[in-house]
């Protein structure tokens, strides 16, 4: 679907609960959805154990420009999350594969197909916002092998990502 999908915001962890037991669980829409669970996300907050999760802390993920008041304050906040949880906090280098420019290539080249199909593109571009019409002309003009590399390197981060969850139960980052 070309729709933006709901979203919903919330401040705390006991206010997000309820909300991921009413969305979680499969979608007709979806066919990577998963089941919904047994047990409810709110239910579990009074008994989840997780005093002996390993948190990981990376101000950057290995690519990412931080400011350094940012990450003071953010690290800040993961040491003290992992002191009231008890918490394992890992400070070590972690590096994931900066798939941004690959986001962008991919929905570069969509947006463009897209306007084509619908006849804006190319006798419209003017008419878009900057950010849309800087996108499809740097990306939108992709060829086929520079998509399939943005692919490739997508899997490549969700592997990486896989393997990171082997070794930790949560992700801190600024």
């Amino acid at each position: 679907s070309d729709t933006m999908s709901p979203a919903v915001h919330t401040r705390t962890v006991s206010d997000t609960a309820p909300c991921i037991d009413v969305i979680c669980g499969p979608d007709e829409h979806d066919r990577m959805s998963l089941p919904k669970p047994e047990r409810s996300y709110l239910k579990a907050l009074d008994s989840l154990e997780v005093g002996r999760l390993k948190a990981w802390w990376s101000p950057d993920l290995g690519f990412a420009p931080v400011e350094p008041e940012v990450e003071a304050a953010a690290f800040a906040a993961a040491r003290t999350l992992a002191q009231a949880a008890g918490l394992e906090l890992i400070d070590a280098p972690l590096r994931f594969t900066n798939t941004y420019p690959d986001w962008a290539r991919l929905a570069g080249h969509r947006l463009r197909v897209r306007l084509e199909r619908e006849g804006f593109y190319p006798a419209r571009l003017e008419d878009l916002s900057t950010g849309p019409r800087e996108l499809v002309e740097r990306y939108g003009h992709s060829t086929d092998l520079e998509l399939a590399e943005a692919m490739d390197r997508i899997a490549r981060l969700e592997r990486e990502v896989g393997d990171f969850f082997q070794r930790a139960d949560l992700l801190l980052t600024p």
